[in-house]
């Protein structure tokens, strides 16, 4: 188990994909998948970071993404630009994996992103490994 930080939205507290995608559109996310079913099995995707809950990786991804140190996780919000977004702490359950290559946001998610027209910017892909960052399976959100 360790210490790390992750980077949540401040009104739903979805991680930085999920906070992306609803920087970018009109709706929340719950409410955007209610009115596209054909996306619904993309929903592990896009975890709720609750005080206190034990969030799971989807099977065959690079694990959820953190950060060693909240300097990490801040120059992590200011290379991307993200808004509306607070730094959590979370525990690292399992064995942790530093990423050697950059994910270039998950395959299913991007796919997401291209499928809209009426997004307010283009999400660009992640072409970084960003400093201190690590991933586990599993998190326990700590606040």
């Amino acid at each position: 188990m360790q210490k790390v930080w992750k980077v949540v939205g401040t009104a739903r507290r979805h991680g930085a994909n999920g906070t992306a995608f609803e920087n970018n559109i009109d709706c929340t996310l719950n409410s955007w998948f209610e009115r596209n079913p054909e996306w619904k099995y993309l929903r592990i995707f896009f975890p709720v970071y609750s005080k206190g809950a034990v969030v799971r990786a989807p099977k065959g991804s690079l694990g959820i993404m953190c950060f060693e140190t909240q300097d990490s996780a801040k120059a992590f919000i200011h290379k991307t630009e993200l808004q509306n977004v607070s730094i959590i702490p979370v525990l690292g359950l399992g064995h942790p994996m530093k990423p050697r290559v950059p994910a270039y946001q998950c395959f299913y998610i991007k796919n997401l992103y291209t499928a809209f027209t009426n997004l307010k910017k283009p999400i660009p892909a992640n072409k970084y490994i960003y400093e201190g960052t690590i991933c586990f399976s599993r998190v326990r959100v700590l606040e």
